[in-house]
């Protein structure tokens, strides 16, 4: 979720849900959301908002802006 914007989660166990009836023209509003009774205990809520936003980001760019191969820049990922 956090590097490529794809929610895969067949099972319902991570903490980010996605609604698939909403369309791309709500997609910042209303496709993600958070699930607040799945976050792990050493993950605050602040940090969740920030992770569902990283993801929401990225998901928007590919789907919304057309740029389907879009990827969280290597250097980002490796100064973490």
């Amino acid at each position: 979720w956090c590097l490529d914007g794809e929610l895969c989660d067949a099972f319902g166990e991570f903490f980010v849900q996605e609604d698939a009836g909403v369309g791309n023209d709500r997609l910042w509003e209303r496709r993600y959301g958070l699930r607040e009774e799945m976050l792990p205990s050493f993950l605050g809520p602040e940090i969740a908002q920030e992770m569902l936003g990283l993801g929401k980001g990225i998901n928007f760019i590919r789907r919304c802006l057309g740029d389907v191969h879009w990827v969280v820049p290597p250097d980002v990922v490796n100064s973490s």
